[in-house]
């Protein structure tokens, strides 16, 4: 899948390039603070972190008639100390600031997404191999009580082969709220396993393409997940493996699934597979 990296998406984002005003919201979308009283928040340019966190704190306010699963993700729950100690900081008219500045910046994204005239864009999100190289001659345990002894990596593999057994076009996917994705079209660059979704552009949050270039990380979309479970229909076609490990592990998979087990597989509830 060719991404939609044109000249006129270029442009038409240069009209709408963001100048941070909010010290929180610039550490939380970027890569760490400059002011040292946030010098504890690391942004999500560079990690799934407690700035990653905060932001979607900020974020659920932002879409608050959408009632975003918040509790449910797992890097939220995981740094939620932080999050109630940045929020507490910060008085009502103080919150109010940043979800406005976080609204304009969403609303400059679909202003620059509609001059251009796209309703879909074309991006990747690449998924590292995790314990699959790990992994060798050890195997999974499936049981009706959930599948072990395989990380998120290891189970795209094992629902992808599952589907391809049984002829599913599509497979459940548990994905965080926010998700990191990718205009490159060189593939590998951050992960073995890639992604490649068609997105409406409702679903983008923000790009690299609305800040000045040392503000966040280059080639990055950042997407919203607007399931209330987490939970996605994924095209099995839209699963791509790009590293001939992983390629092994995944035809190991599909020789070693019979018909039974991958409904088994498929029909199990997520949170005794993806572990959320």
């Amino acid at each position: 899948m060719k991404s939609f990296k044109t000249f006129e998406m270029d442009e038409s984002f240069i009209k709408s390039k963001h100048c941070m005003k909010s010290d929180i919201l610039a550490a939380c979308i970027g890569y760490r603070s400059k002011s040292e009283e946030y010098e504890y928040i690391r942004g999500f340019s560079e990690e799934k972190g407690n700035g990653y966190a905060i932001l979607l704190w900020f974020f659920s306010k932002l879409f608050g008639d959408l009632k975003l699963p918040i509790n449910n993700d797992r890097n939220y729950f995981r740094h939620k100390e932080d999050v109630d100690k940045t929020i507490g900081s910060l008085n009502e008219l103080q919150l109010i600031e940043v979800v406005s500045e976080l609204k304009e910046i969403y609303n400059g994204t679909q202003k620059a997404l509609k001059n251009v005239g796209v309703s879909h864009i074309n991006l990747r999100r690449e998924i590292a191999p995790g314990q699959i190289r790990l992994m060798e001659g050890s195997s999974a345990k499936i049981s009706p009580f959930g599948i072990f002894g395989m990380d998120y990596s290891g189970m795209l593999m094992l629902y992808k082969a599952s589907a391809e057994v049984i002829g599913r076009k599509t497979i459940p996917v548990y994905m965080d709220v926010i998700n990191s994705f990718t205009d490159t079209n060189d593939k590998g660059g951050y992960g073995s396993i890639s992604i490649e979704l068609s997105i409406p552009t409702e679903d983008v949050l923000y790009s690299h393409l609305n800040f000045h270039t040392d503000e966040t990380e280059g080639e990055e979309w950042v997407i919203l997940n607007r399931s209330h479970t987490g939970m996605v229909e994924l095209p099995v076609s839209s699963i791509v493996i790009i590293d001939k490990e992983v390629e092994s592990f995944y035809k190991n998979c599909y020789s070693n699934i019979d018909i039974d087990s991958a409904y088994q597989i498929l029909s199990q509830a997520y949170l005794k597979t993806w572990g959320c």
